[in-house]
């Protein structure tokens, strides 16, 4: 008996091995260089913050859920790319690295585990990616002390649902507030202080503001209109709001 196959069915057979292959080792391959060039560029500079556990990462022994670089301005703004391929990772500290440059999409597109992300004391400038509200899992972002411009308007539907915390004070912000950003059913933080945000607080009677709402702070912006202390009475759990700095609201 012959045991040859046909051409046609050992082409397919090699097309299903690379594609499992791939599946189950083309996401480490990638994060694990991804991580080498942030490993060899902190290196080369002479970097004190190298964690001792990225060796056994390396060597495919662990994968890396969290990633503390704050305070170091030898990263480079060329890192975030770097970072997006990191799939595994949980939490990210960039704070105060000096870093600039508008952020882009892509680059956390990919962080599907991302609970923690703070990039605050930067200089990145132009809109705040949409991507970062679509991360399923993100329960902290702090983008405060940078020079973003624009919040983007996303689809409550879209917007994580464990999404505690926003730190986005001490930027840029102009237009509006997105009304989808007290839609978030779990939100407890929420500071826009010291920005050039307009327009009406986007909440009313009807709205279905988080039960574990405690801090919202919206000091020196250029709001105005009318806010009732009533929207807030199914807010429990409220310890501040702060609203100093606004000329024109109509307090009730």
């Amino acid at each position: 008996m012959s045991c040859y196959l046909p051409l046609g069915t050992m082409l397919w057979v090699l097309c299903v091995l690379q594609l499992m292959f791939y599946m189950a080792f083309g996401c480490v391959v990638e994060e694990r260089i991804a991580l080498m060039r942030i490993r060899s560029s902190l290196v080369g500079a002479n970097s004190s913050k190298v964690p001792e556990s990225w060796g056994r990462t390396l060597q495919g022994l662990t994968k890396l859920r969290y990633l503390d670089l704050s305070g170091n301005c030898l990263i480079g703004n060329n890192m975030l790319d770097s970072l997006g391929k990191l799939a595994s990772l949980e939490v990210i500290d960039i704070d105060s690295c000096r870093m600039s440059g508008s952020l882009q999409s892509s680059d956390f597109i990919n962080l599907k585990n991302l609970r923690e992300l703070r990039i605050g004391s930067n200089q990145f400038n132009g809109s705040i990616p949409a991507s970062l509200f679509e991360l399923p899992r993100l329960e902290y972002l702090d983008l405060s002390g940078n020079l973003l411009q624009h919040i983007p308007i996303t689809s409550p539907s879209n917007l994580p649902l464990l999404l505690r915390e926003i730190h986005l004070e001490f930027n840029q912000l102009s237009g509006s507030i997105p009304a989808s950003l007290f839609g978030l059913p779990r939100l407890e933080y929420l500071d826009l202080s010291w920005n050039h945000l307009q327009g009406h607080m986007p909440i009313s009677s009807s709205s279905n503001l988080s039960p574990s709402l405690k801090i919202i702070k919206l000091p020196r912006n250029n709001l105005n209109g009318l806010f009732d202390f009533f929207w807030l009475r199914n807010c429990t759990m409220l310890k501040k709001v702060d609203l100093s700095g606004n000329a024109d609201w109509q307090l009730m």
